[in-house]
C-alpha cells in the first residue's frame, strides 16, 4: 500500500536516545471486500549496504536504522524493499530494544555505559521499562500514570505494582527491591478471567509446554508493552477506556474508515513501539533452558493490583512492531529462542487435549494444531537467515546469541504481487501450521493484514450475560477453526459490515484492552 508522509528530516536527525502490541492477531476466513483493495506499497530502492548495519559496540542508532530501510520521493516516504536490509534492521532494533536501560522509568534510552547482555537480573533492558499494558487500559477505566508516557518516574504506588515492575528481583544485589517481576496474561481477551493468568494467543489456540499434564496444565504465556510514545498517543486521543473509545467511535462513525483513509483520525507518531514477549515457566527446582534470557513473573494477582504469585520464566519469543514513520503500515520483526522444539514438543506432531481437560468451555481452542511451519516466503527467509549469520556471532558470550530472527515485514505484498507472510511458533502457533494429516490448517498470515482489521465498532450488549462490548472486526470466531489466515492487500469493504462503519485503529489491536463501556449510548 502507498502511503504518503511528512518529511523524515526532523526524525532521521534523532540519536540513540529514540527507539520501539498488543498485538492482537486474528483468524478467519478471508472475506472478499465490498470495495477495490488497496494498490501494493510500492518498493523503494534500497541502499548498498556496506556492512553491517550495527553493532554491539555502542547501542544501535534507530534513527539511522529508520533512515537506512525508507526512502522518500516527491514527498512521500516508503520502506524498502530489500528482505536482506530490513532483517539488519530487525537485529539492530531487537539489539537497541534489549540493551540495558538508562534509568528504570519508562524510556527509549540505552545506557552506553553498559553492552548488551551485562546486568540481566538487576538492570531491566529498555523495553522492561515500558509500562505493561494492562497498567495503560486500567481495570476502572482512568488514564494510565503519567509516567508511562514518559512523564518522568513513576509513583512509589504505581512501581510497586508487578505489570510494571521490570526485571527478575536478585536477592543478591543491593537493587533487588526495585526491581520485579513481568506481569503474564492472555493475549486472547474475551477468554481472561479476571486477573488470573491464562495462556490463550490471540487466536485463541493454547501451546503446552513439555510439563504440561492433567495434573499439571502447564503452558507457554504471554506478555506486552508499550512505550512512552505509544502511551502518550493513546491518552492524547482518550482510548484507554472502554466508554472512551465508544465515543470516539459516535464522533467519527458516519463513514467506514480503514487505517490511514482520508478522514480517519488516528495515526501513532514513528516513534511508537509495541512489544510481545512469549515466556515459559521454569519448573521449580530446574534448572533454566541453555543460554536463555530469564526473569521473574507475576500470573496472579489480587483486586489491588499485588502479586500473589511469581515464578522463573524463559524468553521464548519476541514480537517487536515499529511505527517507523508516519503514515506507514509499521515495522514488524519476531524473534524465537532456538530450543523451542524441546520446551515445546508438542509443536512436531498434530496433538488434541484428552477429553475433559480443556480450561474452557471451547473445546476447539484445546485442540492443536501445533505443527511449525514455514509463513514466510523465502526471501523473507532468506534475509533472516543472512542477518541472523551476521548477528548471532557478535552477540556471542550473551544470551542474545541464541535467538534467530525468523523475518521482518513491512508491505502487504512484495514487489511481484505476493502477499508477505509472517508468524512466530509460540506467539501465533496456529498461524505457522501447514497441515495435520489430510487436514489443510492455516497455511500462512500475514501481521499487516490481520492488522489492518483493528478497530472500533458500536457498542453491544451480550443478551445472555448484559455485558456490554465494542464491536471489533477480525475477531477469531469461537468454534472455527479457519483454513486461511488473513493475507495480501487490506479490503476497504471489510471496514462496512453488519451495518456498522467502523473506524480503524492504525494497525493496532492492543485498545481492544481497553475496559468495558460501563453503558451503551442510545
Amino acid at each position: 500500500m502507498r502511503r504518503s508522509t511528512m518529511s523524515l528530516k526532523a526524525f532521521g536527525a534523532l540519536t540513540m536516545s529514540i527507539a520501539l502490541p498488543w498485538l492482537l492477531h486474528c483468524a478467519g476466513p478471508q472475506e472478499e471486500g465490498k470495495e477495490a483493495a488497496p494498490a501494493p506499497q510500492a518498493a523503494g530502492a534500497a541502499p548498498a549496504a556496506a556492512g553491517p548495519l550495527c553493532n554491539t559496540s555502542q547501542p544501535p542508532n534507530l534513527g539511522a536504522v529508520q533512515q537506512a530501510i525508507t526512502t522518500t520521493q516527491g514527498g512521500q516516504t516508503q520502506f524498502i524493499s530489500d528482505d536482506a536490509l530490513l532483517a539488519q534492521a530487525g537485529w539492530c532494533t531487537f539489539i537497541n530494544l534489549n540493551w540495558p536501560a538508562q534509568g528504570t522509568s519508562p524510556t527509549m534510552t540505552p545506557n552506553p555505559a553498559m553492552k548488551i547482555g551485562q546486568g540481566i537480573g538487576t538492570t531491566p533492558a529498555v523495553w522492561e521499562t515500558w509500562c505493561d499494558s494492562s497498567l495503560v487500559f486500567k481495570a476502572d477505566g482512568s488514564a494510565p500514570p503519567p509516567g508511562c508516557s514518559g512523564g518522568g518516574p513513576l509513583s512509589a504506588t504505581e512501581s510497586s505494582r508487578p505489570m510494571h515492575r521490570l526485571r527478575a528481583v536478585n536477592p543478591n544485589t543491593s537493587e533487588g527491591e526495585r526491581v520485579g517481576p513481568h506481569q503474564l496474561k492472555a493475549l486472547n481477551l474475551s477468554t481472561t478471567a479476571g486477573q488470573q493468568t491464562t495462556p490463550y494467543q490471540a487466536t485463541g489456540f493454547t501451546l503446552p509446554d513439555k510439563n504440561w499434564s492433567q495434573a499439571n496444565p502447564s503452558y507457554i504465556l504471554y506478555e506486552v508493552r508499550q512505550n512512552p510514545a505509544t502511551v502518550g498517543y493513546i491518552v492524547q486521543n482518550k482510548l484507554y477506556s472502554g466508554d472512551l473509545q465508544v465515543a470516539f467511535w459516535q464522533k467519527y462513525s458516519s463513514q467506514p474508515l480503514p487505517p490511514d483513509s482520508q478522514g480517519n483520525p488516528l495515526g501513532f507518531p514513528g516513534t511508537a513501539f509495541e512489544v510481545k514477549p512469549s515466556w515459559y515457566v521454569i519448573p521449580s527446582g530446574q534448572t533454566p533452558p541453555a543460554g536463555m534470557f530469564t526473569a521473574q513473573a507475576c500470573t496472579q494477582t489480587d483486586s489491588q493490583g499485588r502479586c500473589t504469585q511469581t515464578v522463573n520464566v524463559g524468553l521464548t519469543g519476541f514480537h517487536l512492531i515499529w511505527k517507523a514513520f508516519p503514515k506507514s503500515s509499521w515495522f514488524w520483526a519476531t524473534f524465537e529462542y532456538k530450543g523451542n522444539a524441546s520446551l515445546t514438543p508438542i509443536l512436531q506432531a498434530a496433538q488434541s487435549y484428552p477429553t475433559g481437560t480443556c480450561p474452557t468451555n471451547d473445546q476447539d481452542s484445546c485442540t492443536g494444531p501445533y505443527i511449525p511451519g514455514s509463513p514466510a516466503p523465502s526471501t523473507v527467509s532468506q534475509g533472516a537467515s543472512a542477518a541472523n549469520a551476521i548477528y548471532q556471532p557478535m552477540l556471542n558470550g550473551t544470551v542474545f546469541a541464541n535467538y534467530n530472527l525468523v523475518g521482518v515485514q513491512v508491505a502487504f505484498t512484495d514487489s511481484n504481487g505476493n502477499p508477505t507472510l509472517l508468524a512466530n511458533n509460540h506467539i501465533e502457533t496456529d498461524f505457522g501450521a501447514q497441515q495435520v494429516g489430510a487436514t489443510k490448517l492455516n497455511p500462512s498470515s500475514s501481521c499487516i493484514t490481520c492488522h489492518y482489521r483493528a478497530s472500533i465498532g458500536n457498542c453491544t450488549v451480550n443478551p445472555s450475560n448484559q455485558k456490554k462490548n465494542i464491536s471489533r472486526l477480525g475477531v477469531a470466531v469461537p468454534n472455527t477453526k479457519p483454513t486461511q489466515g488473513y493475507t495480501g492487500n487490506g479490503q476497504p469493504g471489510w471496514y462496512s459490515a453488519n451495518g456498522v462503519n467502523y473506524v480503524g485503529t492504525d494497525f493496532i489491536w492492543t485498545l481492544l484492552e481497553a475496559n468495558r463501556p460501563t453503558s451503551c449510548p442510545p
